[in-house]
């Protein structure tokens, strides 16, 4: 059997993050890559497919969805690829680089359990600190379970009493359009 794999929705990202600093002022990289991990749990274990389809790695202060957190660090190819000039901007408070919307995110780009997963994380995750975030998600199967900065599999996201939708996913994942 084939890993799950996704084909990443960059725009999806991209107006995520637009979306979630808008509910979520003062927002780090930190807590948006946490955010993401948890969106995508939520609508991949209710849902069958994840809310973005990003690589995920396992780095020291927790999973990191590697797409996002290259538009995070506003990565210019990936902008010129979407065609879009500074949707947000970074500002460093003390330590902490803060996402700045520049625009309203375009909704349009979600599906309604999209932003139920979106909200779902917001909800549950938004105001833990730091430490707290990182402690959490390390306590999660994906990422314990993954080598330091290797690659966590989609398969450690799901319930693992939910045999039938790992096996549906390891041979139909590429397929399916985020």
């Amino acid at each position: 059997m084939e890993n799950i794999k996704f084909q990443v929705n960059i725009k999806k990202a991209l107006e995520a993050i637009l979306y979630i600093a808008s509910v979520c002022p003062e927002v780090g990289f930190h807590a948006i890559c946490k955010l993401f991990f948890y969106a995508d749990i939520y609508h991949i274990n209710k849902y069958g497919r994840p809310v973005f389809g990003d690589e995920y790695q396992a780095w020291q202060y927790g999973p990191v969805p590697i797409t996002t957190y290259n538009l995070l660090k506003q990565e210019p190819l990936l902008f010129e690829a979407l065609e879009e000039d500074q949707p947000f901007i970074v500002e460093k408070k003390g330590t902490k680089p803060v996402v700045v919307p520049q625009r309203k995110a375009d909704m349009d780009y979600f599906s309604k359990s999209d932003v139920e997963a979106l909200d779902y994380a917001i909800k549950h995750f938004s105001a833990m600190s730091f430490g707290e975030l990182t402690e959490v998600s390390h306590k999660h199967p994906a990422w314990k379970n993954a080598q330091s900065f290797g690659t966590m599999n989609y398969e450690d996201f799901i319930d693992p009493s939910n045999q039938d939708l790992i096996h549906e996913l390891q041979e139909n994942s590429q397929f399916i359009n985020i």
